[in-house]
């Protein structure tokens, strides 16, 4: 807490982030305006990155949506927030998910995800 500037009692000045993280309140603001700035900045780059269409490829072992490159097929994308059934169709995931939701995961099926930009995709029914 003193490293925050706070007193070891001033817990009421602060929120949970989860997963033990803490943040002030009074910095609560410009914690959001940070995630919204970084949200516009991505779709911008979205914008003059190169189109790579992909293609619903199934669902992995860990119940995530997981698109193949068309162009390049050792290329996967998935989402690590929208979780599916293991029998989740086609139809049922793109109601669901959209590129913006996707991320780059490597170069095979179910792989951990990279953590790098996707670019800018577009799924390909």
């Amino acid at each position: 807490m003193r490293e925050i500037g706070l007193e070891p009692d001033e817990t009421s000045k602060i929120y949970s982030l989860g997963a033990g993280g803490y943040i002030r309140k009074d910095r609560s603001k410009d914690f959001h305006s940070m995630f919204e700035l970084h949200r516009q900045e991505l779709k911008e780059m979205r914008k003059i990155a190169r189109t790579i269409e992909i293609k619903f490829a199934g669902i992995d072992e860990w119940n995530r949506a997981v698109f193949v490159s068309i162009e390049k097929p050792k290329r996967y994308y998935g989402s690590v927030t929208k979780l599916f059934n293991y029998d989740a169709a086609q139809d049922i995931v793109l109601k669901e998910l959209f590129e913006d939701d996707l991320c780059y995961f490597g170069d095979s099926f179910g792989c951990e995800p990279m953590g790098t930009l996707a670019g800018n995709l577009k799924i390909v029914k």
